[in-house]
């Protein structure tokens, strides 16, 4: 868990310096994916959460719909 925090901290830091907060809907996705792997439940639905809302506010239409799938997999 404190390899994940610290990775994602690091990860999604780039793409605000950057400016690119839209790259970094593609970190919180895949951090949402990992932390699904280790069945890590609440973690993976506030980093889909996240990436679902940048995904929106970009007007991605695919890649939320994608992310909604992501979300409906997760357990209640």
């Amino acid at each position: 868990m404190l390899f994940l925090t610290r990775q994602r901290l690091k990860s999604v830091g780039v793409g605000r310096k950057s400016g690119d907060r839209y790259s970094s809907a593609s970190t919180y996705k895949q951090l949402g994916l990992f932390a699904q792997a280790q069945e890590n439940y609440a973690e993976a639905r506030a980093n889909l959460q996240t990436a679902l809302e940048i995904y929106v506010e970009y007007q991605d239409e695919y890649m939320a719909t994608v992310t909604r799938e992501n979300l409906k997999d997760l357990p209640e």
